[in-house]
């Protein structure tokens, strides 16, 4: 399973954080 989480839009103007989990 791959899931690909991606923060909030406003949090990711300031800080843009990606999650990957590859499981």
């Amino acid at each position: 399973m791959i899931k690909v989480s991606f923060q909030s839009a406003t949090k990711a103007m300031t800080n843009p954080v990606i999650n990957v989990d590859v499981t």
